[in-house]
């Protein structure tokens, strides 16, 4: 089932999104990002359904979601409007919901009780893996 707005949080996979990233398939390097700066990444950009992720290092850390919204099956945000990142809280540009990037949940706003959709990793060298 490719559509978020049919599935709820428990039963939703982002690898069977169209274009979703195989385990160990390279996602971006860690020397292209920075330090709690939110960076946007898509696979099959020129596509017509790109596989579009949100990766923030947090020191040794990598946090790394789809970017999508629980709320509205709606983007967090767009290359030219980011999502405001303070202090680990990231908030969507849509309906302004807050979520902790440690945990993924909504901690405030619209979507209480729902959270982010994490893409797990691995970081080897230079290089950040879809685990």
């Amino acid at each position: 089932m490719s559509n978020l707005a049919e599935t709820d949080d428990m039963s939703f996979d982002w690898r069977n999104l169209p274009n979703a990233p195989k385990s160990g398939e390279q996602l971006c390097r860690v020397s292209d990002l920075k330090e709690d700066e939110p960076k946007f990444f898509a696979l099959a950009a020129a596509t017509r359904h790109p596989f579009v992720y949100i990766v923030i290092k947090q020191g040794p850390k990598f946090q790394v979601f789809l970017n999508r919204c629980p709320h509205k099956n709606l983007p967090l945000g767009t290359r030219e409007t980011k999502p405001t990142y303070v202090s680990g809280q990231l908030t969507c540009i849509q309906h302004k919901a807050v979520f902790s990037v440690d945990t993924g949940q909504c901690v405030k706003g619209v979507c209480p009780g729902k959270s982010m959709f994490r893409i797990d990793v691995k970081a080897r060298g230079d290089g950040l893996f879809a685990a």
